[in-house]
């Protein structure tokens, strides 16, 4: 092999370009990828089909990658964003099933319906939702960044509750009225929840001040999934149009979607302390002498509300007191 003597490298991200002298002197661009921490190697561009390739690869990888990844963005950016595409493809479908539903609940396909009571019903429904998002908004706001992971899964949670709710309106059309405005509710708090929690992750996620195109492409990858599941829903509804097929069918996805939320959030390695984080901390060191790192601290961090640290105390002689539902409130 001739020797080659490197001029110029240029990285960015996993790929880079090396400008390179090779026999006689000729200027040749080799392609790099990583193997390794500190290993690269050449990619051999020998037949059309792998260029092509590598070309698509490129596109999509531009297309719905930050720049520069995986440099640009936290460690745990691609397992948090596999299971959270994941999940939005489930959602999704779900989604058409309960669409279908309020439609059928609201009269859509029925003669004798009354165009003015379903647009009736429906400015009642954006109307409590609206409520719904202000209430919210004032009453756990300041709780949303501190506990990003509980809130992300306790809006995904609430989300396929109230779709579940929804299926329920073509049987109770009488009561589609009451049954849309709380879902409306339910859903709004969804959505401040998600969107809140959501910039929260994002910022985490953006480690080269890169936090609004983190947010676009995840905005793109979204869209993407949601063109996707959108046409397969075309045809699911189509052929689930029976009880137990489609509640089978419903069932599963809803499984699979809470499934793959909660480990969309076990996978978030926080660097910073909120009360639970520095809880388990403090808690370590003071029994056996030594601090967690992230990755522990985040792994045994409870994601369910309801369940981990409630609340951290001081005592006078300057030891912390973790107090939630699995240690004994210390004694004044």
């Amino acid at each position: 092999m001739p020797q080659i003597e490197v001029a110029l490298s240029e990285q960015c991200g996993s790929t880079g370009n090396v400008i390179a002298y090779g026999r006689g002197g000729k200027l040749k661009s080799l392609l790099f990828f990583h193997t390794g921490p500190n290993e690269i190697a050449p990619i051999f561009q020998s037949t059309p089909f792998f260029v092509a390739l590598r070309r698509l690869g490129g596109f999509f990888r531009e297309l719905l990658l930050p720049h520069g990844y995986p440099d640009s963005v936290s460690p745990d950016y691609l397992q948090y964003q596999i299971w959270d595409t994941a999940q939005a493809f489930c959602s999704t479908i779900t989604g058409a099933f309960t669409t279908r539903a309020v439609l059928k609940g609201v009269g859509v396909g029925d003669a004798n319906a009354n165009a003015l009571s379903a647009a009736i019903t429906w400015i009642l429904k954006d109307g409590t939702g609206m409520i719904g998002r202000i209430t919210f908004a004032w009453w756990k706001g300041n709780k949303l960044d501190s506990e990003c992971k509980k809130w992300r899964l306790f809006a995904d949670i609430l989300n396929d509750l109230a779709m579940v709710t929804e299926l329920f309106v073509p049987q109770f059309q009488a009561n589609s009225m009451q049954i849309l405005c709380t879902t409306s509710a339910m859903k709004s708090i969804v959505g401040v929840a998600g969107g809140a929690t959501r910039a929260s992750i994002t910022h985490h996620q953006a480690i080269r001040d890169n936090m609004a195109e983190i947010s676009a492409k995840d905005g793109s990858q979204e869209t993407m999934v949601n063109l996707v599941a959108s046409a397969l829903s075309i045809y699911l509804l189509q052929m689930l149009n029976g009880n137990v097929a489609e509640w089978s069918f419903i069932a599963t996805l809803i499984i699979l979607h809470i499934t793959f939320n909660y480990l969309a959030v076990k996978s978030l390695i926080f660097d910073t302390f909120n009360d639970q984080r520095m809880a388990l901390v403090l808690k370590t060191y003071f029994n056996v002498g030594t601090v967690l790192n992230p990755v522990k601290v985040n792994k045994n961090e409870a994601v369910i509300l309801g369940f981990g640290v409630k609340d951290i105390h001081c005592t006078g002689q300057n030891k912390f007191v973790t107090v939630d539902r699995f240690f004994m409130k210390p004694s004044c």
